[in-house]
């Protein structure tokens, strides 16, 4: 009898904990829900303020916004166009002066002027290293190319004043 309630004790035991195990995986999933249900009423509560935002934007000033924006733009790109043409023209002016002192420094070296007279330093042509290096020509294309491209952005820049 002894070995028959030992038996019965222990399938009692191990329906108790069955039964609290499944009341505890019963009590985890009221929680996630509980949790997932607060999280939806927090996201719809979101997504409504923001779709109270957007209905409240102004075209016309988002427009407006645009518009300025595109003109500081236009301008920038027209005073880089400038920019690399100041940039050239000092780069052929650099060269044109590394072809006069060489000049000078030939006439000097050829007898124009006695050698004992002029000293060494001076002699001697700068290196410059200006964008196309020294003693390269550059290409006109590039020039007028860069020139072209300055007239036709401030004509368009002034049209768009225009309108």
């Amino acid at each position: 009898m002894l070995p028959v309630l030992a038996g019965c004790a222990i399938a009692a035991g191990t329906m108790i904990l069955v039964m609290v195990l499944i009341s505890l995986q019963r009590r985890r999933r009221l929680i996630r829900l509980r949790l997932a249900a607060g999280q939806q009423f927090l996201l719809e509560d979101e997504i409504t303020h923001c779709c109270n935002q957007l209905a409240q934007l102004d075209t016309g000033e988002l427009e407006q916004s645009r518009e300025t924006a595109s003109q500081a733009l236009a301008q920038i790109q027209i005073a880089l166009v400038e920019r690399q043409v100041h940039l050239m023209v000092g780069e052929e002016l650099l060269q044109l002066l590394d072809r006069r002192v060489g000049r000078l420094n030939r006439l000097l070296t050829d007898g124009a002027v006695a050698e004992s007279a002029v000293p060494e330093a001076e002699q001697r042509t700068p290196a410059r290293s200006g964008r196309y290096g020294p003693g390269s020509s550059q290409p006109p294309a590039r020039r007028s190319q860069l020139e072209r491209m300055l007239r036709d952005r401030i004509s368009q820049h002034r049209r768009t004043l225009g309108n």
